[in-house]
């Protein structure tokens, strides 16, 4: 190797140090338990209920319904 230049050390230590945190970062996650549900949903307590079958829905017709609340 030739003679050294900042250009070139800087771009040699800029991606070590990203290289560096990727592998940091990524390791983190890996020991982080993966969530049973997708990220982002709720999930509620309550149980699941069905509502009307798929085939009975109509398109632009509202389906009324009420839960009831523990």
């Amino acid at each position: 190797m030739g003679k050294l230049t900042r250009r070139i050390f800087l771009k040699y230590t800029g991606s070590g140090a990203a290289v560096g945190t990727l592998a940091l970062s990524n390791t983190a996650f890996a020991q982080q338990s993966a969530p049973s549900f997708p990220p982002g949903s709720t999930t509620l307590p309550y149980p699941q209920q069905p509502i009307a079958k798929l085939n009975e829905l109509q398109v632009n017709n509202p389906v009324s319904f009420s839960y009831l609340n523990s």
